[in-house]
């Protein structure tokens, strides 16, 4: 992936830039009057428009800020994020919920997602009695069956016969039979789907690839890929190249592998009426672009894969969000190139609705910072002043005051309307304070703060009931590196000489710290999302009772093997219940031939059939969760026949 360095973005205005924007919002938003005819964003009427817009005198006219696609360098190792698994809320806050709140006729799932039903890319999965795991460019399968296990088959997760020496396979998803791999190829050029069916009894078999021309779209907190139903859900940036001969040639194209051929050959998959601007844009000019955002569902069901895509033109920055029904995007300005230029919030529906904009102001931090609340008819985003966006690591620069924003669904239309200052909430924080971490959990937002004054580091979290009223900020010693889940309550976790879970009671009158938990020695080996797994006891309604899983790493291991740590909660209290340990030497080669960085990490506790398993690099460690310390039963190295003695 391109060095995270490369890809910063510089800052922007401080707080006082913020109220000010809130301020010209306000004013536009007073002045302007939705037409009726501006329910939805401008789109172009062919591809005779589309052209004369972007490239009026037959050069492009956009502007060049996109990033170009670097070759593959290795940034700092992972490691920053926290997961989501939201509950239930008396607002109805769509479900942002773990995976184990998800019913039995959903089918058992073993990822920690967003939003229940919309499962995310991840790097393993389950198909019945199968786990199918996905690393470093390879998948495997893994039988669980008589409560036995044993490795099945593995496959490279590319073409057969492909050179892959420089793509990036990076997350997986199952539907029935179908196991899909979702990879980024420098080589070939853009988003990879590859294909795969699973037999009965565990084997693999290649079926077809296809890619779709974007730019790369690593994040280290998102996820690219989503799948509702068996319909297939990307998003990803697209740059306009400044030497096409033909702007047209740089729309979102789909290309279907083949042996014999050395390049892609891409087809396009959006038209001139799937390609909308927001109004502001459109009578600013083709300057105001610089880049095409584009949301592609396929088809995963049928025999020839058939992908649609809507793109929207804007500016570079963005962070996305996926619920069941819609995808939104923020895009962002690049205030120190355009100071006056405006934030739009993009909500793209995943039916044949048009897609509609409102102008916004602030960043948000990740994908975390947007939840959509079905009884308010309308999405909440937490917003810092100043944002750097999803790409690569920039969310770790998000810092000013926030504000908790209300956005009625009601107030997208053609991008020429505002959010009122109304619609915002200041919240505690101030021009200087970072946040790195925020969550929807119920009726409740969280976010946590980093301040740094009089020589001293001060940490804190705070609690936001999400239908109005005042805040709550508490004190907590460390740096927080995710906000968690634990049924009905909130758990932060985070540390530098210790990993400590801190447990809020999020839903009482008052918000309140119940219960702290320390694992001294160990810092967290994995900072996404997915590395996170809670399961609460069977009768436990509310949650209070469960098991949690967590890789972690000893203080002093330098940047060797995870080991799994789980907690036992009681009554809404955690004690250790010990941790299934990663037994592999180091330094083995494995014969990885692509994607031989494990960008989204090698780790994850799994919670299955009933069963308690570690997945730990190319270990796979079943656990006896039933006594005081959990057990170890049984392991197994499924990984490929490997060497000692080699460096890879």
């Amino acid at each position: 992936m391109p060095d995270a360095g490369t890809l910063k973005r510089p800052y922007g205005r401080a707080f006082s830039a913020f109220v000010a924007v809130l301020a010209t919002l306000c004013l536009a938003a007073c002045a302007t009057v939705q037409p009726d005819d501006a329910s939805a964003m401008p789109r172009f009427e062919s591809d005779e428009a589309l052209r004369a817009f972007l490239a009026p005198d037959g050069d492009v006219q956009v502007s060049m800020m996109a990033g170009f696609p670097a070759p593959p360098a290795p940034p700092p190792p992972p490691g920053g994020v926290a997961a989501s698994p939201p509950a239930e809320s008396s607002a109805a806050q769509e479900r942002v919920v773990m995976a184990s709140d998800v019913s039995a006729a959903d089918s058992e799932s073993i990822t920690n997602v967003q939003v229940a039903g919309v499962d995310e890319g991840g790097i393993v999965k389950v198909i019945g009695d199968y786990l199918v795991i996905l690393r470093r460019g390879r998948l495997f399968t893994v039988s669980t069956a008589d409560g036995g296990l044993r490795a099945i088959d593995s496959i490279d997760a590319y073409p057969p016969g492909a050179s892959a020496r420089h793509d990036w396979y990076d997350e997986m998803l199952v539907s029935d039979d179908l196991v899909v791999v979702i990879g980024y190829s420098y080589r070939r050029g853009g988003t990879e789907i590859n294909r795969f069916r699973m037999a009965p009894d565990g084997t693999l078999a290649f079926v077809d690839s296809h890619h779709l021309r974007s730019d790369d779209y690593y994040s280290d907190r998102n996820y690219a890929s989503r799948l509702i139903g068996s319909r297939l859900v990307l998003y990803a940036p697209l740059s306009f190249r400044w030497n096409s001969r033909d702007v047209l040639d740089d729309l979102p194209g789909l290309s279907r592998w083949s042996p014999d051929r050395e390049g892609p050959e891409f087809k396009r998959i959006a038209s001139a009426s799937n390609i909308f601007i927001p109004a502001p844009l459109r009578a600013s000019g083709a300057q105001a672009v610089e880049a095409m955002h584009t949301v592609t569902q396929c088809d995963l069901a049928a025999p020839e894969l058939t992908c649609d895509a809507t793109v929207v033109l804007g500016p570079e920055g963005r962070t996305f969000f996926v619920s069941n029904d819609h995808v939104y995007v923020w895009l962002e300005a690049n205030r120190n190139v355009e100071a006056d230029s405006p934030n739009f919030l993009i909500r793209i529906a995943l039916d044949d609705r048009l897609p509609g904009a409102v102008r916004v102001a602030g960043s948000p931090l990740d994908q975390f910072s947007l939840g959509t609340n079905a009884a308010g008819d309308r999405i909440d985003v937490l917003v810092a002043d100043e944002g750097y966006d999803d790409p690569m690591w920039d969310t770790e620069l998000t810092r000013g005051r926030p504000a908790l924003l209300r956005l009625p669904f009601a107030r997208f239309g053609d991008g020429s309307g505002a959010a009122p200052a109304s619609d915002y909430q200041f919240l505690p924080g101030d021009e200087y304070a970072h946040l790195n971490r925020n969550r929807f959990i119920g009726d409740r937002a969280l976010y946590s703060l980093h301040r740094y004054s009089d020589s001293q580091h001060r940490y804190s979290i705070v609690v936001v009931p999400v239908e109005g009223g005042d805040p709550v900020e508490l004190a907590v010693p460390e740096w927080v590196e995710r906000i968690e889940q634990l049924g009905r309550d909130a758990v932060v976790i985070g540390g530098s000489q210790a990993t400590v879970f801190v447990t809020l009671d999020i839903t009482g009158p008052e918000p309140a710290i119940i219960d702290r938990y320390t694992e001294r020695g160990a810092r967290e080996a994995e900072s996404r999302s997915h590395a996170f797994f809670y399961r609460p006891d069977t009768g436990s309604a509310d949650g209070a009772d469960g098991l949690l899983g967590l890789p972690v790493i000893n203080r002093g291991r330098g940047s060797g093997d995870a080991d799994m740590l789980f907690l036992r909660r009681e009554a809404r209290r955690l004690s250790a219940h010990g941790r299934l340990e990663s037994a592999a030497p180091g330094h083995l080669d494995d014969g990885c031939q692509a994607s031989c960085i494990d960008w989204y990490g090698d780790a994850r506790p799994i919670f299955l059939h009933g069963r308690v398993f570690a997945l730990l690099g190319y270990e796979l460690v079943e656990g006896d969760a039933s006594g005081t310390r959990i057990r170890e039963v049984q392991r197994i190295n499924y990984g490929p026949r490997i060497e000692p003695g080699k460096d890879n």
